[in-house]
């Protein structure tokens, strides 16, 4: 009596089965990372501006004093008008000094223009933007981009102290 050994394998239409859910799957994973963050990072830094610019605004006004923004090509800081001149505000810790993630950019547009952010920040550099005691803030567009990606939000300031931040669109300065 022979014994038959009994061969088992997948059928081709198995392979192609899991082939197809392992692709679908590989999508989905691919969709869900997106730009690797990049968009959220750019979000969030565009909301954290637009709240330390209302929480500069709201100090002016409490302390009635003028209160400056100066910016850099990669950080912002806050001044206070004392003494007859702007001054760093050492005391907030809510308004230092800070620096845009890597891969970020700013400028900035006033009066119309877009202004040039190639100076370091120092002591010698004035404000590009004043939140005045009255709650008037000086009309300002500030642009926010990612150098990886095409897109970019606008925090826009208007001369009655309001603060909109949204997606710049075509209106985005071109470097």
């Amino acid at each position: 009596m022979i014994l038959q050994a009994r061969i088992r394998a997948f059928t081709l239409l198995e392979v192609v089965v899991v082939l197809a859910i392992t692709a679908l799957l590989f999508g989905f994973a691919v969709l869900g990372i997106g730009d690797g963050g990049r968009s959220q990072v750019l979000d969030q830094e565009g909301k954290r501006l637009k709240a330390i610019c209302e929480l500069a605004a709201q100090v002016a006004m409490l302390q009635s004093q003028e209160i400056g923004a100066v910016f850099g090509e990669n950080t912002y800081a806050f001044l206070s008008y004392r003494e007859g001149q702007w001054q760093p505000l050492e005391d907030n810790n809510a308004l230092r000094r800070r620096s845009l993630p890597d891969g970020l950019q700013i400028h900035i547009a006033a009066e119309g223009r877009l202004l040039m952010l190639d100076k370091p920040l120092g002591k010698e550099t004035g404000p590009q933007i004043i939140f005045f005691s009255n709650g008037e803030i000086s009309p300002f567009e500030i642009y926010l981009s990612d150098e990886q990606s095409a897109r970019a939000l606008r925090l826009t300031g208007s001369l009655t102290g309001v603060l909109e931040l949204g997606e710049a669109g075509a209106a985005a300065p071109v470097t």
